[in-house]
């Protein structure tokens, strides 16, 4: 796509394989830390979440959304494992950095 007008089009997308895992977080009670002031620690969360995961398959192209409190991306199955301890990472990084709960997980 090379302007967001072509968001619509259908042309532009395909399904995903039936056998790949949606990886996803949420920060835990991400509005109340948002209400408090914390909202870039919040959005930090949710963006390190694509970075720690991208960075984690560096030879795959996934399809990936930042949602503001958490992320979600469609990864194959070849790429699980390392998917799942980048995950790890970021609910420890949460925990000891920033002092959220980050919510994480892989589903079919």
């Amino acid at each position: 796509m090379n302007d967001i007008s072509q968001i619509t089009n259908l042309d532009y997308y395909v399904d995903v394989p039936d056998d790949w895992f949606i990886a996803i977080t949420d920060v835990r009670n991400s509005t109340i830390a948002i209400e408090s002031g914390r909202y870039k620690a919040v959005n930090t969360m949710a963006a390190a979440t694509i970075t720690a995961v991208l960075n984690s398959i560096p030879d795959t192209d996934v399809p990936f959304l930042f949602g503001g409190d958490g992320a979600s991306l469609v990864v194959p199955p070849a790429v699980a494992n390392e998917v799942y301890h980048a995950l790890a990472a970021i609910r420890r990084l949460g925990r000891e950095s920033f002092d959220l709960d980050v919510r994480a997980g892989i589903v079919p």
